[in-house]
């Protein structure tokens, strides 16, 4: 958001999307030294199994709940979506 803090005054709820793989990809076309090789190893870990198809949604500010929630959801590139990975009576239960 721009603006700054100011700006996230106006809003109720802030989300956002992470896709470690997504960023762990750049960050790899960038490396130049063994000192950036031994930060994405850090951050990102070494099997990309591990975050491949998956992504973080997470809050920033809700004004009326728990800022600091956080759901692993998958991710499908061929469509461009994502999908919960919650069963559907987890689902039920939130009236999702």
């Amino acid at each position: 958001m721009y603006g700054g803090e100011g700006a996230k005054a106006d809003y109720d709820a802030i989300m956002y999307i992470y896709r470690k793989e997504k960023y762990k990809k750049q960050r790899i076309a960038t490396a130049a030294s063994d000192s950036d090789w031994k930060m994405i190893h850090k951050v990102f870990g070494t099997d990309d199994a591990d975050i491949e198809g998956l992504a973080e949604l997470g809050v920033i500010k809700s004004r009326f709940g728990d800022p600091s929630r956080t759901s692993e959801i998958e991710f499908d590139a061929t469509f461009t979506r994502y999908i919960s990975k919650r069963d559907g009576a987890e689902q039920e239960g939130l009236g999702i």
